[in-house]
């Protein structure tokens, strides 16, 4: 009987030696590694976003010195800066650059040389009915050149009650902006809704804004050239 409870003893010594001790986690301890992963993330959260911010200002100066060179080819090829169009109701029109300009604003005039020519043609329809599809279509194709990435995505944005081309039979709901102008001037002038249509009659009849009262290198029909820009103001000469 002795012997038995002796082997028992040593039976049980011999596997207590073999066996892995168990350890456990307190819930201290689970409240110190959370707390220390919290305070990492905290710190690595604004890191991150700081360099999507600087990769954001970075493609924002990019669209600006794209849109400088492509104001600057422009006037290479026009012997002009852009116009600013005919009035917030006028849509392109294929074959309008006369004395009156391009109907279309500065942003449309533009996209032949930041390499959109296709999309600048949509404004060129055929017929009445082709021209219409294709203006929607214009309207409602983002530039992502043309919006600041701090600010928003490239998407279509609502557009107001009054926005009704003279060219298009029907209300757009929603179009493409653009978050960078263009120098208009400090001067406040009533642009106007433009003339209805693109004819002579019309474009004669129409009473345009007085021009020559802006300040600014971008105003409905106006053409500035280089040469009348100096110190950063533009002197009034033809």
């Amino acid at each position: 009987m002795d012997a038995d409870v002796a082997l028992g003893q040593t039976v049980r010594r011999v596997g207590l030696r073999g066996a892995s001790p168990m350890f456990g986690v307190t819930l201290v301890e689970l409240l110190v590694v959370i707390a220390i992963i919290g305070l990492l993330m905290g710190l690595l959260i604004p890191a991150v976003m700081m360099a999507r911010e600087a990769a954001r200002k970075t493609t924002c100066k990019n669209n600006l010195k794209q849109i400088g060179l492509a104001t600057l080819n422009f006037e290479a090829a026009k012997r002009h800066l852009s116009s600013n169009g005919w009035g917030y109701r006028c849509g392109p029109r294929k074959g309008m650059d006369d004395r009156f300009g391009q109907p279309g604003g500065w942003t449309f005039l533009l996209l032949p040389y930041l390499e959109q020519a296709a999309v600048a043609d949509l404004a060129m329809g055929v017929d009445t009915v082709q021209r219409e599809e294709n203006l929607a279509r214009l309207l409602q194709t983002p530039q992502p050149g043309f919006h600041c990435p701090s600010r928003r995505t490239a998407e279509l944005m609502a557009a107001t009650e009054n926005f009704l081309l003279a060219n298009l039979s029907h209300h757009v709901p929603n179009v493409a902006k653009s978050d960078y102008a263009i120098n208009g001037g400090d001067t406040i002038l009533n642009a106007g809704p433009g003339p209805e249509s693109g004819s002579l009659a019309d474009l004669n009849a129409y009473v345009w804004p007085n021009v020559q009262q802006a300040t600014g290198v971008a105003f409905l029909t106006l053409k500035v050239r280089l040469s009348q820009i100096s110190d950063g103001r533009r002197t009034l000469f033809w």
